[in-house]
C-alpha cells in the first residue's frame, strides 16, 4: 500500500502463554469478539486500500473487549482480522507470552476482501454444507 500498511499474510495468530493472567488487569491478551466479522465486511466494502487509510486511529468496535484469563502452557489461537491488544497491567507481576504469526504454503496472498475464512477448510466444509451460521 502507498503508506506502508498491509493487510495480514499470516494464516494465524498464535500466543503461548508463559506467565499466569489470573484475572482481568494482568497485561491479559484481550479480543474484540466478532470484530473479524466486522472487519472483513469493512475491507469487502471499502476495498484494502480505503480500509488500511481508515485504520488510524483505530476503528470503533461496537463490542466490549475481552480479557482472556490464561495459565502458563495455554495456547490461544485467533484469526488475522480479529481485532486484539495487550490489556493494562495493574498486577505486581509482569506479563509474559510468546506471539507467532504462522502462515500456510500458498501461492499467493490471502485477498482478505473475498472470504474471511478462505485458509481455513474445515470451516468452509460447514458453510458449503448449510451450516452457515458459524460463530468462528
Amino acid at each position: 500500500s502507498e503508506n506502508g500498511k498491509i493487510m495480514p499474510k499470516f494464516t494465524v495468530l498464535v500466543g503461548i502463554v508463559l506467565s499466569p493472567w489470573p484475572a482481568p488487569l494482568c497485561g491479559n491478551f484481550t479480543v474484540f469478539p466478532g470484530g473479524h466479522h466486522h472487519l472483513h465486511k469493512q475491507v469487502k466494502s471499502l476495498g484494502e486500500e480505503k480500509f488500511l487509510a481508515t485504520m488510524r486511529p483505530r476503528p470503533r468496535m461496537n463490542v466490549d473487549p475481552v480479557q482472556i484469563i490464561a495459565q502458563p502452557g495455554d495456547v490461544i489461537i485467533a484469526h488475522p482480522l480479529l481485532p486484539h491488544s495487550a490489556g493494562p497491567n495493574h498486577s505486581c507481576n509482569i506479563r509474559y507470552a510468546c506471539f507467532s504469526r504462522i502462515s500456510r504454503k500458498r501461492k499467493k496472498r490471502p485477498d482478505h476482501t473475498v472470504d474471511l475464512f478462505f485458509e481455513y477448510e474445515g470451516i468452509q466444509k460447514l458453510e458449503d454444507t448449510g451450516h452457515s451460521e458459524t460463530k468462528a
